[in-house]
């Protein structure tokens, strides 16, 4: 089943998603999940630990949002609704020292050491004493850890929290102070940490839709006023002065600029903009004035809709990480049994002292959380998608970024996707006597009031050259076969054979043979005639872009060695296009359902298949591709909603960096998976050699979650040297 469209839905009423906060392991969101759908009146409740995201479905007549976000901060976590503490999320980050959970921490530190330098001093009452500033530590370290591990009881479920907090209680009944303290110091250093690196990779996400600017400038009763840009309704006329950031997505109507669209399509150059472009939200103007019809409210934005793709692509879950979750299910409670088994059956069957078995049981306890293993993979799927909408590519959830990394073969669209889908004039052949400008100008006169795409190339040929014409009188279109006009009295004619024959230009027959080689390269050839006299011919194509055969090699040296075309175009032009770009295998003449067909034959050849396509027509084969890529800014909305992929920009080196980000964020979530296992593994190896103090076990857990998270975050790098863009350059 494909993933969501890019369609946008305006949210219903009865749906929001709350910020969450304070989280330290993807177990708290299992909490949060039980204890919100307990709630009479919540329909649903998802929880995302890579995101930090609670996605509640409820009935608004029966529940509030504010009996909601309460249950939420009465588990111990921050909630915080859509737009609270969006000022803050466009500021700066504040340091990390004015964070509670840091502030917490370093004052359990000091109260630490104390307790340690304290204890050292001879005497009784130098040892209550340091027992003392014992509890202060683990107190002030622990209190909110406490309080939502004894939540997650409520809620029927063993957290990290719940584990953490019985071994540092536990610990000073057996005379272990100094343990009891050092393994909750650790704890809640470690969870600071992971909120500081966790919360870097979402704040790359969520920038997303900060883009945008709070308020816009409209034109209403002949004045200029500024408003919230959530108060603008379709039609507006929206002012845009040099250097602003566009607030919502529409029309220009008058002036004229270039405008940075990086933010939506990962393109660095300005694009040119004057009367009739589109423009989008959160798109920077440069030097010019803009005005600006606006044509989408402010909640359908494409910039709002790529916020919400990635938002969604976050929260959807790759086959391992569901793995993950059920191998988790079995795992903990396993380990929380036998520890309980260990405390009570080892002194009472094997006579261990009840102090070293209730010690090993606690380490079991923490070595028991499996943290580090279940987080692996969402954060590095946020930081995987993160980074390619930063790039203009839309990875529509955790699963598509998954098959991106097992791609064995890529087939191509050629018009539009390997071509600019737009004929350029490629030569020009004069008649002995006739300039090469003189052809171009007489063919201009007669198209020059043509809207046929062939016909506004040689137009646009002529101006690039800078060769004067003027358009002629008495123009007719043929249909499939050209047209004429007449000026000063002379008919001129633009076109093929056969129009040539119907209208009596029988000056042909030396031109076949040029005509024929012009075919079999893959070119149009149209003839050009002066009254009875063939003066010329010109050729055509569609241009393969620039960037076509970088992107070929970008994914050879992948190791993809399998490429296609898969068009319904000649045989000729397509081998052409194929030649040009390097493409190593060529379907041409396929209606769509053929181009299904070939996905399969290919699909059950070489493995598993990208289908990078634009069309209506590629949707069929978009769709039964192990991964549809859909390619340009005027992808048509059918391949854009059955795409698993969307590349906004014509950046044909995004597929080769989509492919490989893929196959980096396959790498890092083993070598996530890997850490969480061997520390876990090292931990119980020390454990059974009597070796293991609980601040080991502790750092088991907490050091592979900041490890883990670090790892992930390289990911948000990947493709800072792009070769391909270089090669194309």
């Amino acid at each position: 089943m494909k993933p969501m469209s890019i369609d946008h839905a305006q949210p219903r009423p009865d749906e929001i998603e709350i910020r969450l906060g304070g989280l330290d392991c993807a177990d708290c969101t299992v909490t949060i999940e039980k204890a919100v759908q307990a709630i009479p009146g919540v329909k649903s409740a998802a929880a995302d630990f890579g995101t930090a995201r609670l996605h509640v479905l409820f009935d608004s007549g029966t529940v509030s949002l504010a009996e909601i976000t309460e249950k939420v901060r009465s588990l111990g976590y921050e909630a915080k609704l859509p737009g609270q503490g969006a000022s803050e999320a466009r500021g700066r980050t504040p340091p990390f020292w004015r964070d509670e959970a840091v502030l917490t921490t370093a004052v359990a530190g000091i109260l630490l050491v104390a307790a340690l330098a304290t204890g050292r001093l001879p005497g009784t009452t130098a040892l209550a004493g340091s027992h003392v500033l014992y509890a202060l530590a683990i107190v002030i370290a622990g209190y909110k850890v406490a309080w939502r591990g004894l939540q997650a009881i409520a809620t029927r479920s063993f957290d990290v929290d719940f584990l953490v907090t019985i071994a540092a209680a536990m610990a000073p009944l057996i005379n272990q102070w100094w343990e009891g303290a050092l393994v909750m110091f650790l704890f809640a250093a470690g969870n600071a940490m992971e909120e500081i690196t966790t919360e870097r990779t979402r704040r790359s996400v969520e920038s997303l839709s900060d883009l945008a600017p709070p308020t816009v400038t409209v034109q209403r009763s002949g004045e200029e006023v500024r408003i919230p840009a959530g108060e603008a309704v379709v039609g507006d006329i929206m002012v845009v002065r040099p250097g602003e950031r566009l607030a919502l997505d529409g029309t220009v109507v008058s002036g004229y600029s270039e405008v940075n669209e990086a933010t939506i399509t990962g393109e660095s150059m300005p694009v040119e903009k004057k009367p009739g472009a589109q423009v989008y939200a959160g798109t920077l103007n440069g030097s010019g004035f803009l005005a600006v019809r606006v044509e989408r409210p402010p909640g359908d934005t494409m910039l709002a809709r790529i916020a919400e793709l990635v938002a969604a692509a976050a929260r959807s879950r790759a086959s391992v990480e569901r793995f993950i979750d059920r191998f988790a299910a079995i795992y903990t409670p396993a380990i929380i049994v036998l520890a309980l088994g260990a405390a009570v059956i080892l002194p009472a069957v094997w006579h261990w002292p009840l102090r070293k078995a209730i010690y090993d049981a606690l380490a079991l306890l923490l070595i028991a959380c499996p943290c580090a293993l279940v987080i692996s993979t969402p954060v590095s799927i946020v930081a995987g998608v993160g980074n390619a909408a930063r790039r203009g590519v839309l990875v529509k959830g955790g699963a598509a970024l998954e098959r991106a990394a097992k791609v064995k073969v890529v087939a191509f669209d050629k018009t539009g996707t390997l071509t600019t889908g737009k004929p350029t004039v490629t030569g020009v052949l004069p008649a002995d006597g006739r300039s090469h400008q003189s052809v171009l100008a007489l063919a201009a006169v007669v198209e020059a009031k043509s809207e046929h795409m062939l016909a506004r190339a040689i137009v646009e040929a002529c101006r690039r050259e800078d060769i004067p014409f003027e358009a002629g009188g008495e123009f007719q279109s043929y249909p499939g076969e050209g047209a004429t006009a007449v000026v000063s009295g002379r008919r001129l004619s633009v076109g093929s054979e056969r129009l040539f024959a119907r209208l009596g230009v029988t000056d042909t027959g030396h031109w076949r043979a040029q005509l024929e080689a012009a075919r079999a390269r893959g070119q149009t050839a149209v003839l050009v005639a002066d009254g009875p006299d063939v003066v010329g011919m010109i050729t055509l194509s569609d241009g393969i872009r620039p960037e076509a055969r970088a992107a070929v090699l970008g994914l050879r040296y992948l190791g993809i060695t399998h490429t296609a075309v898969l068009t319904g175009d000649h045989p000729a032009t397509a081998m052409a296009a194929a030649e040009a770009a390097g493409v190593g295998e060529v379907h041409a003449e396929l209606l769509p359902a053929q181009k299904l067909d070939i996905v399969r034959e290919l699909e059950a050849k070489h493995g598993s298949l990208a289908m990078v396509g634009d069309g209506v027509n590629d949707a069929p084969a978009l769709a039964a591709a192990s991964l549809g890529i859909a390619v340009g800014a005027k992808a048509s909305d059918t391949a854009l909603q059955t795409a698993d992929v969307a590349i906004l920009s014509d950046d044909l080196c995004r597929v080769p960096f989509l492919l490989g980000l893929g196959r980096a964020t396959a790498r890092t979530i083993r070598t996530n998976i890997a850490i969480a296992l061997v520390l876990k593994s090292l931990a119980l190896v020390l454990l059974a050699a009597g070796r293991l103090a609980l601040w080991m076990a502790v750092l088991s857990d907490t050091g592979a979650s900041v490890l883990v998270i670090l790892n992930a975050m390289r990911l948000g790098l990947y493709g800072a040297g792009d070769a391909c863009r270089r090669e194309a350059a």
